[in-house]
């Protein structure tokens, strides 16, 4: 298997994607690194409770990005792609309409807090000041932008600059003792460097002049309501755990999956990195050749099983001392969850590889169904299953949900059933041969 990987990405240094790939992956590493490294001892500082707030506080937050997000950041190549004169209107619309939902977002979070955190003051204050991120991912939108001219070297240099900058943060916090408070504004912070860098980025590299379009938002609005739908079914199968959790067991369990769930997707970056980097010759290929377009499409598929079953099998056998080693043994109930969270990754990737193939068959009108189906699954295992079996429980929920949604609910509907189809042949080790096509 791995000479046939071998094989197909020779000549890797000549690709644009594979060049793409390289500047997101190498930046992300750099912020691995340095956010584990700092995870340990917030997590350590901060015990299973105050680490537990700052999940659930992210848990309820991460409800609201869809709706800040208004469905664009899953359409913005395609739109750039197909009208590429007119990025500027197309940006800038964007970034004003993001700005405008991340203020209601904003609002909605400190109205969702006063009515359910009643009597829990620093539950509050945690989960106001963490939703001021909101206003800033507006210009996250710049991603999308450098994809698509291939030079994400930008969107590495400025993830490191934010994460430097982050982690003085976080030390200087953690130097002077202070409050779980404190740490609610690290992802703003974040956002706010990378907005500001973005932006600086963009005008550098030549980026057309921001302009705000009526008529552009009508279409962007048209064409992303879809993916907020699917996007706040998405947020409810992978958050409503945590927020369930805290209400039916206490913090301390939400601090236990928190950790759990940031172990396992630590390494994720690789996934997105590929499926990022990937997007814009993938929709090429349905424009000028159908028969690349699906072999392209299973070779990524391919590419992300082998990977998730890989890193799979590694954190099964080794969850445990790394742990003890890392965390101390007050953290140690995260081990199973972490075990049973690992096998949702391959299902979670799939998931957001399968976008470009709806986008470019233009069946967003699926998207909301699949994840309101999920969403419904995820309530009612969470529900039944934490009450039986714990924190364990709701983990095995949300791995079930991700694989309803993003494989076997596709295989029932005609029009959508080839995408699951997709997903099984890329099983197939010979399907990893397709992964030259991506190396354009």
């Amino acid at each position: 298997m791995f000479v046939k990987i071998i094989q197909s990405i020779s000549g890797i240094r000549e690709s644009k994607v594979a060049r793409n790939s390289a500047a997101i992956i190498a930046g992300k590493i750099i912020q691995m690194v340095l956010s584990f490294i700092i995870s340990i001892f917030s997590a350590r500082y901060l015990g299973p409770g105050n680490f537990g707030i700052i999940g659930y506080a992210a848990a309820v937050v991460t409800f609201l990005i869809p709706v800040a997000n208004l469905g664009l950041s899953s359409i913005m190549a395609y739109e750039c792609i197909h009208d590429p004169k007119a990025e500027g209107e197309i940006f800038g619309t964007a970034v004003f309409m993001r700005l405008m939902s991340g203020i209601l977002c904003v609002l909605g979070t400190i109205a969702f807090s006063a009515f359910f955190d009643t009597g829990e003051m620093t539950t509050k204050l945690v989960l106001v000041l963490y939703s001021t991120e909101l206003l800033f991912k507006s210009f996250e939108i710049f991603e999308s932008w450098f994809q698509i001219h291939y030079i994400s070297k930008y969107t590495a240099i400025s993830t490191f600059i934010a994460y430097i900058v982050v982690s003085i943060y976080k030390i200087y916090l953690l130097a002077t003792g202070a409050k779980v408070t404190w740490f609610a504004l690290a992802m703003a912070l974040d956002y706010f460097v990378l907005s500001f860098l973005y932006f600086i980025f963009y005008k550098v590299n030549g980026g057309q002049k921001l302009t705000i379009s009526t008529e552009r938002a009508k279409h962007l609005w048209m064409r992303g309501k879809s993916f907020i739908i699917s996007g706040l079914m998405v947020a409810v199968y992978l958050q409503t755990d945590k927020i369930m959790l805290k209400n039916m067991l206490s913090e301390t369990e939400v601090g236990y999956y928190t950790l759990s769930s940031s172990l396992i997707t630590y390494w994720a970056f690789v996934l997105a990195a590929i499926i990022n980097a990937t997007t814009p010759v993938i929709l090429e290929y349905f424009e000028v050749d159908k028969s690349k377009f699906e072999k392209a499409l299973v070779g990524r598929y391919s590419l992300i099983f082998y990977l998730c079953m890989t890193v799979a099998i590694i954190i099964f056998v080794l969850i445990k001392p790394v742990i003890l080693v890392l965390y101390g043994d007050a953290y140690l109930p995260a081990c199973g969850i972490a075990r049973v969270l690992t096998f949702g990754s391959l299902f979670t990737y799939w998931g957001v590889a399968k976008g470009d193939w709806f986008v470019a068959t233009n069946n967003q009108r699926y998207v909301k169904w699949l994840s309101f189906s999920g969403a419904v699954i995820n309530v009612v295992l969470n529900y039944i299953l934490i009450k039986s079996i714990g924190v364990i429980g709701a983990a095995a929920a949300t791995v079930f949900s991700e694989m309803t949604v993003n494989f076997i609910t596709s295989i029932f509907i005609k029009d959508i059933r080839i995408s699951s189809i997709y997903m099984l042949k890329s099983i197939n080790p010979k399907s990893l041969k397709n992964i030259k096509l991506l190396l354009k």
